[in-house]
């Protein structure tokens, strides 16, 4: 089974003001996972940064998504 995301070509951060803004980037969250649902994130990681290569956009943050994932592993 794949999981595909659809996710907005820009976020509108505009219409956030700089305080939830910041609060929102300093929460961390914790995600439990069996290692096939792991396995399945991963590879839809690398498709995303496959599609995101491209269309010649940045990959950064899904690169930084993906060693987080794999140094838990």
């Amino acid at each position: 089974m794949r999981f595909i995301a659809h996710l907005p070509k820009e976020i509108p951060y505009d219409t956030l003001s700089e305080k939830e803004e910041n609060e929102m980037f300093k929460k961390k969250y914790y995600v439990y996972m069996t290692y096939e649902e792991k396995q399945i994130l991963i590879e839809s990681l690398i498709d995303m940064k496959n599609e995101l290569i491209r269309q010649g956009r940045y990959t950064d943050p899904v690169d930084e998504l993906l060693i987080k994932i794999l140094s838990t592993m």
